[in-house]
């Protein structure tokens, strides 16, 4: 059974600070992305296969996917880093059985969201939709997840619900 050391969505999935921070401050080897565009595009699994870094193993699944083998055995044995690229993604895989605690969200582009909603800034790098926004409040406060953002391990933590308060979200 897998340990989730880390749930975050991040529109760039593996960077520098997940690869070069995050891996070393968790003491995991194992990265499970799932993102539908991700796991069915090959050369993007590729792409992200032979661009980690030595030692970590990276999985991608659709999200149904993913939820499946979350289901089957919790991802296998030892540390996970756990990322979506979407938010609302993770969202669907935590009503569809996949459980986490907590929720980093790391960047999130401006525009539009995976659905075509309009994004508003919430906080640094962090844009959100409505639907996203009443989404995460949702999984807050009925499915008591803590929903943060924490770029890098040495950055403080910023709680997000009262940042979407903030943001008129």
């Amino acid at each position: 059974m897998g340990n989730l050391v880390m749930t975050r969505c991040d529109h760039r999935l593996v960077h520098g600070q997940v690869g070069g921070q995050w891996l070393k401050r968790l003491s995991t080897k194992r990265i499970v992305i799932l993102c539908d565009e991700v796991a069915k595009d090959p050369f993007m699994k590729e792409m992200f296969a032979v661009s980690a870094p030595a030692g970590v193993k990276i999985d991608c699944y659709t999200v149904e996917e993913g939820v499946a083998e979350w289901k089957k055995d919790q991802f296998g044995n030892g540390n996970i880093i756990l990322l979506f690229k979407y938010t609302i993604d993770a969202v669907h895989a935590f009503d569809a059985g996949l459980d986490f605690k907590e929720l980093n969200i790391g960047q999130s582009a401006s525009g539009k969201d995976k659905d075509g909603n309009v994004r508003k800034l919430v906080l640094r790098a962090v844009y959100l939709s409505e639907l996203e926004a009443s989404s995460l409040r949702r999984l807050s406060k009925e499915k008591d997840v803590n929903v943060y953002s924490q770029g890098a391990p040495a950055e403080g933590v910023v709680q997000l619900i009262p940042m979407l308060d903030k943001a008129g979200l």
